[in-house]
């Protein structure tokens, strides 16, 4: 399914977009602190920050108790998952929670070939599974997604290819049995 915003989706309450700048300068705050690799993701548990990036060919998790300390020369980064298996350029790791796991969603590939994945672990820090590849309707180029629960049900959220021509980008949305299985 296509996402798309026409006239009556841009209007806001005030409220709505107090909410959206403050999640603007949260987000804003946090990249400013996770400074060594590309792409990071950031989440909370227990009031321990936990960022997500890529970098040299792998994905690193950091821990802090603040988002100023994700940024300090001192914090425990890890090294979680290597591309040990050639895949290519690592982009956009998404690090999210899912019935009581952690999940780090990534796209891995080169040009046309960008597939979603995933690894799981019981904590944030690790160790994690071995990637899987996100089953995705139409197996077509995909980066940028991202999982969440609502109303009982698992969604993924990525962008992507309808086709291997790459000359439109689009956001998709599909219902997930699993966190790497979709349901159509």
């Amino acid at each position: 399914m296509k996402l798309s915003f026409g006239a009556s989706g841009r209007t806001m309450s005030l409220f709505a977009t107090l909410v959206a700048l403050l999640n603007l300068f949260s987000l804003a705050t946090a990249y400013t602190y996770v400074r060594h690799g590309a792409d990071p993701s950031v989440m909370q548990v227990n009031g321990t920050y936990y960022s997500v990036e890529s970098a040299a060919g792998g994905i690193w998790v950091r821990a802090a108790n603040s988002l100023t300390g994700l940024g300090a020369s001192n914090v425990q980064r890890v090294n979680v998952w290597s591309d040990t298996s050639n895949r290519g350029e690592v982009w956009a790791p998404e690090i999210v929670k899912d019935n009581g796991r952690t999940w780090i969603l990534f796209s891995a590939g080169v040009a046309k070939n960008h597939r979603m994945y995933a690894i799981s672990a019981d904590q944030p820090l690790g160790p994690y599974t071995a990637d899987s590849k996100i089953n995705l309707p139409d197996d077509q180029w995909a980066i940028d997604g991202t999982m969440f629960n609502y109303g009982g049900q698992r969604w993924f959220v990525w962008s992507g290819w309808a086709d291997t021509s790459g000359v439109d980008q689009n956001l998709y949305i599909c219902r997930m049995s699993t966190p790497v299985q979709s349901t159509g």
